[in-house]
Protein backbone atom coordinates (compact mmCIF):
# COMPACT_ATOMS: atom_id res chain seq x y z
CA UNK A 1 0.00 0.00 0.00
CA UNK A 2 1.47 3.82 -0.82
CA UNK A 3 1.17 6.23 1.25
CA UNK A 4 0.61 9.82 -0.48
CA UNK A 5 3.47 12.03 0.55
CA UNK A 6 2.04 14.82 3.37
CA UNK A 7 1.67 18.44 1.34
CA UNK A 8 2.92 21.67 2.97
CA UNK A 9 -0.06 24.21 4.39
CA UNK A 10 2.53 26.80 5.56
CA UNK A 11 2.66 29.84 3.59
CA UNK A 12 5.95 30.75 0.76
CA UNK A 13 8.72 32.00 2.70
CA UNK A 14 8.86 35.66 1.97
CA UNK A 15 11.49 36.71 -0.34
CA UNK A 16 13.99 39.21 0.93
CA UNK A 17 16.29 42.08 -0.70
CA UNK A 18 18.95 44.50 1.01
CA UNK A 19 18.08 47.60 1.87
CA UNK A 20 20.76 49.37 -0.38
CA UNK A 21 19.25 47.50 -3.47
CA UNK A 22 16.18 48.79 -2.58
CA UNK A 23 17.89 52.15 -2.45
CA UNK A 24 18.95 51.70 -5.94
CA UNK A 25 15.30 50.61 -7.39
CA UNK A 26 13.92 53.35 -5.50
CA UNK A 27 16.20 55.82 -7.33
CA UNK A 28 15.95 54.71 -11.06
CA UNK A 29 12.24 54.41 -9.71
CA UNK A 30 11.88 50.69 -10.75
CA UNK A 31 9.87 50.77 -7.27
CA UNK A 32 7.78 53.00 -5.93
CA UNK A 33 6.97 54.06 -1.96
CA UNK A 34 4.13 53.75 -0.42
CA UNK A 35 4.43 57.28 -0.30
CA UNK A 36 6.73 60.48 -0.25
CA UNK A 37 6.19 60.81 3.40
CA UNK A 38 9.48 59.45 4.83
CA UNK A 39 6.74 57.61 7.70
CA UNK A 40 5.70 55.89 4.75
CA UNK A 41 8.65 55.09 2.87
CA UNK A 42 9.19 51.58 4.69
CA UNK A 43 6.45 50.27 2.69
CA UNK A 44 7.58 49.62 -1.15
CA UNK A 45 5.91 48.38 -4.56
CA UNK A 46 8.26 46.36 -6.78
CA UNK A 47 7.05 44.60 -9.07
CA UNK A 48 4.05 42.70 -8.45
CA UNK A 49 4.79 42.38 -4.97
CA UNK A 50 5.09 44.98 -1.60
CA UNK A 51 8.08 44.64 0.58
CA UNK A 52 8.48 46.44 4.11
CA UNK A 53 11.90 47.36 5.38
CA UNK A 54 13.02 45.51 8.44
CA UNK A 55 16.13 46.53 9.69
CA UNK A 56 18.43 46.87 6.79
CA UNK A 57 16.51 44.43 4.39
CA UNK A 58 13.25 44.66 2.92
CA UNK A 59 10.91 41.81 3.64
CA UNK A 60 8.33 40.49 0.51
CA UNK A 61 4.47 40.95 2.08
CA UNK A 62 3.08 37.83 0.75
CA UNK A 63 -0.57 37.92 2.42
CA UNK A 64 -3.02 38.55 -0.56
CA UNK A 65 -5.37 41.14 1.46
CA UNK A 66 -2.10 43.47 2.51
CA UNK A 67 -1.27 43.09 -0.69
CA UNK A 68 -4.84 44.84 -1.98
CA UNK A 69 -4.55 46.90 1.42
CA UNK A 70 -1.48 48.65 0.40
CA UNK A 71 -2.91 49.14 -2.86
CA UNK A 72 -5.55 50.94 -1.92
CA UNK A 73 -3.51 53.22 0.64
CA UNK A 74 -1.18 53.95 -1.87
CA UNK A 75 -4.36 55.53 -4.22
CA UNK A 76 -5.67 57.21 -1.20
CA UNK A 77 -2.15 58.88 -0.03
CA UNK A 78 -1.09 59.69 -3.50
CA UNK A 79 -4.85 60.40 -5.01
CA UNK A 80 -6.74 61.60 -2.03
CA UNK A 81 -9.84 59.54 -0.42
CA UNK A 82 -11.14 57.01 -2.26
CA UNK A 83 -15.24 56.54 -1.81
CA UNK A 84 -16.26 53.59 -3.44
Amino acid sequence: MHQRPATSTAPAVPRTMPGTQMTALLETQDAVALSPQERHRMFVRYGASWWIASGDVYCEITVPDQIVKLDRWRRRLTEGALWG
